[in-house]
């Protein structure tokens, strides 16, 4: 009998023990790659032909952010069950002014710029610090941003690669990259000094320049650039002529 009476106190110490290590351990928090996992999941059912590149938390709780196929920036708030929930288009800002979608749509493209096709590019300056510039020449402020960095010429060295997204640019586009000199044909251009001249076009200057604005524009497909200028400076973008003396003084 007492035996018996021990080894159940002893048992009752044990259990009592264990309880206790249980009770004192904090619940785990749900794995985030099943709650992501889980929104994946909704989508590919709610979207079937949609294709991701990058699905992750906003700011917003609740509302996930989904990078496309082409760097689109979409967000969704999922549902309870499959078609149930919403697909958000826009961008998200603070109260202090600031676009986080820019600025996540800014980190994906300075990922994806690599190999950039500089083989296509009209090059002009001979300094140090090497500029790779992609305008259109019929943007106003790309054109602002290479008067500003023609007055460093002596401290950069600027590749500019023609991304012609106006209606027309195209055509200009081609002018330059056809002229005996590319880099004098381009200062013209962007001065405005051709704005009112008819450019006409051979077809030998067509076959040769099309394709490579072709491949330019691919290139911008690809890293998502949806507008200029953008200039590329010891693995940084800039956007927009107001950022010259930044990238001159590698600020």
């Amino acid at each position: 009998m007492k035996k018996q009476t021990v080894f159940l106190l002893i048992s009752m110490v044990v259990l009592l023990a264990v309880s206790f290590v249980y009770a004192g351990e904090k619940p785990k928090p749900k794995a985030k790659t099943d709650e992501m996992a889980s929104v994946k999941n909704w989508i590919a059912q709610t979207f079937p032909n949609m294709k991701t590149e990058e699905v992750s938390k906003s700011p917003i709780p609740g509302v996930y952010e989904i990078v496309g196929e082409n760097g689109q920036i979409m967000y969704v708030h999922p549902g309870a069950k499959p078609k149930e929930g919403y697909l958000i288009f826009g961008e998200i800002w603070t109260t202090q002014g600031v676009s986080l979608t820019g600025k996540k749509r800014e980190e994906l493209m300075l990922a994806k710029l690599k190999d950039i096709p500089v083989k296509n590019a009209v090059k002009f300056g001979t300094g140090k610090k090497v500029v790779y510039a992609f305008t259109d020449p019929d943007c106003p402020y790309c054109r602002q941003a290479h008067q500003q960095l023609k007055e460093f010429s002596d401290k950069v060295t600027v590749y500019n690669i023609f991304i012609p997204f106006h209606q027309g640019a195209d055509k200009k586009s081609m002018y330059v990259i056809c002229s005996l000199d590319p880099t004098k044909a381009l200062n013209e251009l962007m001065s405005g000094a051709l704005d009112r001249q008819e450019i006409n076009l051979s077809d030998e200057c067509i076959k040769k320049a099309k394709p490579i604005i072709d491949e330019n524009m691919e290139y911008a497909r690809k890293i998502g650039l949806r507008g200029t200028p953008l200039f590329y400076v010891d693995g940084k973008a800039y956007f927009g002529a107001q950022q010259i003396k930044q990238i001159v003084e590698g600020q």
